[in-house]
């Protein structure tokens, strides 16, 4: 099981202001980016089987790792950012139906005004059968999404969404968000599956519930 390094080739902790997690200097890894690789790597087929993947706004840790598997036909996507080879919206994505066998999206939505196309775009380029990481953040206390459209600056929007490029507070029923755009939804509280030793290990998060999006076969 593989350990994110930094530069030093030693696991730190730092303090990242903007996402209040643990962060791995260098390679800007976060908890749930490390706890999301730990996952991939042993609960699915993402090491064992020819894959085409399509990863939305790339972790750079995420990136390097997933760019080096020989068994993956990898393609990274962005809006704007340098990091990503592909340039396009989430909202319109440039590929036939029944494209990709894996989608990974993580923390994208929250900064989308039409979430629901972008899922269902999402769900349309997957094959039948295929599966997605669909992460967003997700306040448990709130049963319901917090959105209002009359909060349009980014001041605003830091103060009302916790980040000034935020446009909604995703609650309880994000879940459904995404079963209405077509996808069986599984809930993996996987961090909590994890012995002590490896939570410690990979500095993890106690607590991580990670959202697997399946197109079922099918499925068109």
């Amino acid at each position: 099981m593989p350990v994110l390094r930094g530069t030093r080739g030693k696991l730190l902790a730092t303090w990242s202001e903007e996402a209040a997690e643990r962060q791995v200097p260098g390679l800007r890894a976060l908890e749930r980016h490390r706890l999301h690789w730990l996952f991939l790597k042993t609960r699915t087929n993402l090491y064992s089987e020819p894959l085409k993947v399509l990863h939305f706004a790339p972790e750079p840790a995420l990136q390097r790792l997933l760019q080096s598997r020989r068994n993956l036909t990898y393609h990274s996507a962005d809006l704007g950012s340098r990091r990503a080879a592909e340039h396009f919206d989430i909202c319109a994505i440039p590929y036939p139906a029944d494209t990709f066998d894996v989608v990974l999206c993580s923390h994208v939505l929250e900064h989308v005004p039409d979430d629901r196309k972008a899922m269902s775009e999402l769900f349309r380029v997957m094959k039948p059968g295929a599966w997605g990481l669909i992460a967003a953040p997700i306040r448990r206390n709130r049963a319901e999404t917090f959105e209002d459209w009359s909060v349009t600056s980014e001041k605003d929007r830091e103060r009302v969404f916790g980040q000034r490029d935020h446009v909604r507070i995703y609650g309880r029923d994000y879940y459904d968000r995404l079963r209405s755009a077509g996808f069986l939804v599984e809930e993996h509280n996987y961090a909590k599956e994890l012995p002590t030793h490896l939570i410690e290990k990979h500095l993890l998060p106690p607590m991580g519930i990670i959202s697997i999006c399946t197109k079922a076969p099918g499925a068109s």
